[in-house]
């Protein structure tokens, strides 16, 4: 079904780029809370060029056995021509999941302010 509907939007791309999007992610369980420390690196224009790197921290915490809250802070370098753009990004979002026969199905609302 979402390929049926994606459909006319793929048709539609009059550009292609390929890029690379790397998230690395540690973390540690404190008692029910899990601290951890995250990194993001991504490129475009065909991998010949680096978009931005982000370093920041970020504290999950369940609320309920089929929910998780969590609060974060990422500090963004955007490479732009010329010049290095740093931004700072709060974020908080909630993901509920379901385990079924192995499985973890969830599903994430995030909010951010950059």
């Amino acid at each position: 079904m979402l390929i049926l509907i994606s459909l006319p939007i793929m048709l539609s791309a009059k550009d292609r780029d390929t890029g690379t999007w790397l998230d690395l992610t540690v973390s540690k369980k404190v008692g029910k809370t899990i601290i951890g420390c995250t990194g993001e690196f991504y490129t475009r224009s065909d991998n010949s060029s680096i978009d931005r790197t982000s370093i920041g921290l970020k504290a999950e915490y369940p609320l309920l056995p089929w929910l998780n809250g969590c609060l974060g802070y990422t500090l963004m370098n955007y490479k732009k021509p010329g010049y290095l753009e740093l931004r700072d990004r709060f974020y908080g979002h909630l993901e509920s999941f379901v385990h079924y026969k192995g499985f973890i199905f969830s599903l994430r609302e995030r909010f951010h302010l950059t």
